[in-house]
């Protein structure tokens, strides 16, 4: 024969309940955070192991002398003002 059950303990077993799956989803939270800036970052690296970046002391050849993209935008800019 069982004991009646009271309502105090069948609330505090769902409270219990209810704290375990909260525990659980925070966990599974977490861990797709992880495994989405893990992919993310993997991504962005083979993007710019891939992309071939201007370097400044890349030679350009039409004018024989040393410059980044940058300084020849800003140069153009410049040039288009003036």
């Amino acid at each position: 024969m069982t004991a009646p059950v009271t309502l105090n303990a069948i609330a505090t077993d769902v409270v219990g309940h209810y704290g375990n799956a909260a525990k659980s989803l925070v966990a599974v939270y977490r861990t797709g955070s992880k495994r989405a800036l893990a992919a993310s970052g993997s991504r962005y690296a083979k993007l710019v192991e891939r992309t071939r970046l201007p370097l400044v002391g890349e030679t350009d050849f039409a004018c024989g002398r040393s410059m980044c993209r940058a300084c020849e935008r800003m140069a153009r800019a410049n040039r288009a003002r003036a």
